[in-house]
């Protein structure tokens, strides 16, 4: 592989998954690039618009041309066009935001969302990440992965504390993981953010397997067992539906298939 197309990739990863942007120094140290070399890259990339610097501050950050590659990206996502639909009926249903996420390594993008405007909703947004150990969806896809694709993950998982809920060792997600694998949904009660309740079901495909999840997220303060019980009928329906457009015949899609 050539060298400086390595790095590139490595300082967007390394800027993006730091809230507020990174200075120069901590990614030259961070990644072991040679200062001068770092500078010519960063120039190159502010001047493609790949990031952006602020004089004041001296950080970088990702720049608006980022957010147009992940746009084509999720244009040309077949899961996107064929879930629409269906996120859009659960979300008629339930009035609550209906989001479609896919894992990427050790985090999970969501692709697709419907929701209303919500002063109490506090949620990633299209295009986002979230971390698999501290989000609904990221539980349900990890939970039935391959058990060597999982435990890799685990292995390499960094259990960031986003709230005092938050889960923070491999021991304890992997004990809720098994929950979810017996037909559990998945839950984060609070672990990402503060007064918001999500759940979450996997999506399957022709090859049975988890290729992505559909997350309700709800505020706390309008949670109740019988909201719980409304929503996972729904998105079990939902999600059945969506693993049977993508060629699953899994046991977990067929029964709680609703009818198109």
């Amino acid at each position: 592989m050539v060298k400086s197309a390595v790095r590139v990739f490595a300082i967007l990863r390394f800027i993006a998954a730091r809230s507020g942007g990174s200075v120069h120094s901590d990614v030259a140290q961070a990644l072991a690039i040679p200062r001068g070399s770092l500078t010519a890259l960063l120039s190159d990339l502010r001047d493609l618009g790949y990031v952006t610097f602020d004089a004041k501050t001296r950080r970088y950050e990702l720049g608006p041309e980022i957010l147009t590659l992940s746009n084509a990206y999720l244009r040309n996502l077949n899961i996107v066009g064929i879930g629409e639909a269906i996120l859009r009926d659960i979300f008629s249903e339930l009035r609550e935001i209906t989001s479609l996420v896919i894992a990427k390594d050790t985090v999970v993008v969501k692709v697709c969302e419907y929701a209303a405007p919500d002063p109490l909703a506090h949620h990633i947004h299209v295009g986002e990440s979230g971390p698999m150990h501290a989000t609904a969806g990221g539980k349900a896809i990890l939970a039935h992965l391959p058990p060597s694709v999982r435990d890799d993950i685990l292995n390499r998982m960094e259990f960031r504390v986003f709230t005092d809920k938050t889960i923070r060792s491999k021991a304890v997600l992997a004990k809720e993981l098994k929950m979810i694998r017996m037909g559990n949904m998945s839950f984060c009660r609070e672990e990402h953010h503060q007064g918001m309740i999500s759940v979450a079901l996997p999506v399957f495909n022709a090859e049975e397997q988890p290729i992505a999840a559909i997350t309700v997220t709800t505020p706390t303060v309008r949670y109740s067992r019988t909201h719980e019980k409304r929503v996972e009928r729904v998105l079990r329906g939902g999600t059945g539906r969506l693993s049977a457009r993508l060629g699953s015949r899994s046991d977990l899609s067929r029964e709680f298939a609703l009818a198109d």
